[in-house]
């Protein structure tokens, strides 16, 4: 990841130690699929991790400079 996504060894240590990849695994669902539209936003927010960055919309592997730029975006439009 640090050679493919320009990580530095600081950061693959925090995702490492915050255990990202787990927590992405553990909140991949099929609610897309099975759920009614109006019960999927539910169900999200039901299993929801309180520290996600769901509302960036980032990809599983973003860089740091993408999560700040899609923080101080949402920032500035709430």
């Amino acid at each position: 990841m640090t050679k493919r996504y320009g990580w530095t060894k600081r950061i693959l240590a925090n995702f490492i130690e915050a255990q990202t990849y787990e927590k992405y695994l553990l909140n991949q669902t099929n609610f897309d699929l099975t759920l009614p539209e109006e019960r999927r936003v539910q169900a999200k927010l039901a299993i929801k991790d309180e520290y996600s960055f769901d509302f960036a919309e980032l990809l599983p592997e973003y860089s740091e400079h993408e999560l700040e730029i899609q923080l101080v975006n949402n920032i500035r439009h709430s």
